[in-house]
């Protein structure tokens, strides 16, 4: 299962259309059908450009309340996947969190997956 986007921090170093764009974040309408098609397919790998926000905060080492992240939360707390794959922070990053291996792959780094 595979979900895009994640909130710009630095949008407003950024051009519209050039190296920002407004819709990098799912929309609610669109955040809803994800929500219902995770429900059913339950997957066993995610990915995910971001990842939830208990992840997020522990990357971080501080609150994070941008809507990505929340709804990749909300996704988790759903149904917690074997393995979550994301990139987006520019570190390497790996830890189990209630049974899944949360893998955040660094500007360089690859990931090889025996599925």
């Amino acid at each position: 299962f595979y979900v895009r986007g994640a909130f710009s921090i630095d949008k407003p170093t950024r051009q519209l259309f050039i190296d920002w764009w407004p819709n990098e974040e799912l929309n609610w309408e669109q955040s809803q059908r994800c929500i219902e098609q995770y429900s059913v397919v339950k997957p066993d790998i995610m990915f995910s450009h971001d990842c939830p926000r208990t992840v997020k905060e522990e990357i971080l080492q501080k609150k994070c309340f941008d809507y990505t992240s929340n709804l990749l939360q909300h996704l988790f707390d759903i149904h917690q996947p074997t393995m979550w794959v994301f990139g987006h922070h520019h570190r390497t990053y790996t830890n189990t969190y209630l049974g899944t291996t949360f893998q955040c792959v660094n500007i360089l780094d690859y990931l090889d997956l025996d599925i």
